[in-house]
């Protein structure tokens, strides 16, 4: 956008910034509002909101101040979007008395509060333990008509507790109660410790939480991959006599899907069947299939949890899943490169015997492996394998093979396959040629390896680097 001509108008790049800070790229925004500043693009009041709202969220409360003057100095108005920034801004950094203040300033600019502004600013006192202005503040919002939503409860509520104060804490939540605000707004909402602050005070207090709160709040703990905090609240629904249904079950099951926890998964879906919960088609699309199986095991074996990852693979079996070439690949892959060659082979018979036939790339990946493990004999062994199935090396698997007999040397046997692949129709690559090339080098064969070079040059390859 910056390299544009003609350049593009300042409410292209507000959304574009606003969509980065609304990510919480901060910092890019930052930047970026650098860039912009040296083009001579003036900037507008969503600009430099945006700029405001990004320092604040960084702990660069004073650079937005600094934006503020430059808003008044260039004779824009302030709106409740520049104060509500700022008075976050100043109550993340624990300064509420100078956020109330500022709050009071207002007035003067002829901006009207608004629930954004009232919520930052009450959560700041709360957090401070300055409750009785936060009070104050709260009932004034509510005779400006102003309706309070779950996160100013919430964090009124703190407030009452954090200075003891439990009845009016209590009174607050019967209030909510009343008014339909539950924890589960909170967890739509994403603010998962406000919500679950909310519940422990519901417990403490014995108000009476029913299925779908918990349901819920299961469901956000999941998203944000709090699995464990989940199946503590599902233990705890139990205890306080509360039956989980099919959903809490699904949303349970969904989220151990997704950490790959399948074991976990597994026993709740048993645990569903003991209390006469019949799985529905979600529980079902829930549980992985064979494709699920293999990213796990792949991600699995990348990480070089391959116990791991076998596990999973005796789980698929016992799910009457089956295991097709790609799991086995990726599994003989992540077995070999922990150097795990006997396993790796013994999962390749297993494979065959289960009527699997393994594919170039099963093949391949072993006989790399043995290679460069020195057991030249053995990825014989597998080329002879490979031939009797029914496959025929390509020219990686010779490669492969060539690349390994020139390190020890071997290069009448490596010119052999040489010329074997010629004679089944396959066409020697740059890799190929080059590493030919080296290990007759390495043997003072110049001549031949001069002959190799001149071939490349015939068939219009480019020799490389190795």
């Amino acid at each position: 956008m910056i390299h544009m001509q003609p350049k593009p108008p300042i409410s292209s790049f507000n959304r574009f910034f606003g969509a980065l800070a609304k990510k919480k790229f901060y910092e890019d925004v930052i930047l970026l509002y650098k860039r912009l500043d040296s083009m001579w693009l003036m900037p507008d009041l969503i600009t430099l909101n945006i700029l405001i709202n990004c320092f604040c969220n960084v702990g660069r409360v004073c650079d937005g101040f600094v934006v503020f003057w430059r808003i008044l100095r260039w004779a824009f108005n302030p709106d409740v979007v520049t104060f509500s920034s700022l008075i976050k801004g100043l109550c993340l950094e624990n300064r509420s008395l100078e956020a109330i203040e500022l709050f009071k300033k207002m007035a003067v600019f002829r901006v009207r509060s608004d629930i954004v502004c009232y919520g930052s600013i009450i959560g700041g006192l709360c957090k401070d333990g300055v409750v009785d202005e936060a009070k104050e503040l709260f009932l004034e919002m509510k005779s400006r008509g102003i309706k309070p939503n779950v996160v100013v409860c919430t964090s009124l509520i703190y407030g009452w507790c954090f200075v003891g104060n439990l009845e009016e804490a209590e009174s607050l939540f019967i209030e909510m109660g009343d008014q339909g605000l539950q924890p589960n707004v909170l967890c739509k909402e994403r603010k998962m410790e406000e919500a679950n602050g909310l519940l422990e005070l519901m417990i403490q207090r014995g108000l009476q939480s029913n299925v779908v709160t918990f349901t819920t709040m299961i469901d956000g703990l999941c998203k944000e991959r709090k699995t464990e905090e989940a199946n503590g609240l599902l233990e705890l629904m139990s205890q306080r006599g509360l039956q989980p249904n099919v959903v809490t079950f699904n949303t349970m099951i969904d989220g151990l899907c997704k950490e790959g926890k399948m074991e976990e998964a597994n026993r709740l879906l048993e645990l569903m069947s003991q209390r006469g919960l019949q799985p529905n088609v979600v529980t079902f699309n829930t549980m992985p299939d064979v494709v699920t199986f293999n990213t796990m095991i792949s991600r699995l074996c990348k990480e070089g949890k391959t116990e791991e990852a076998n596990g999973l693979l005796e789980l698929m079996s016992q799910r009457g899943l089956q295991p097709d070439v790609v799991t086995f690949t990726t599994m003989v892959n992540g077995f070999c490169k922990e150097g795990k060659i006997e396993k790796a082979n013994g999962l390749l018979e297993f494979m065959i015997q289960r009527g699997l036939q393994p594919n170039l790339v099963t093949f391949n990946t072993m006989i790399n492996w043995l290679c460069k493990e020195g057991k030249i004999e053995e990825a014989n062994g597998l080329l002879e394998l490979m031939s009797q199935s029914g496959l025929q090396p390509d020219v990686v698997t010779y490669t492969i093979m060539i690349s390994e007999l020139c390190k020890e040397a071997k290069m009448e046997e490596a010119n052999g396959l040489l010329e074997l692949m010629s004679l089944r129709g396959l066409q020697p690559d740059v890799v190929t040629f080059t590493t030919m090339i080296s290990g007759l080098c390495k043997v003072g064969k110049m001549e031949e390896a001069h002959g190799l070079v001149e071939l490349m040059s015939q068939r219009g390859l480019q020799a490389c680097s190795l």
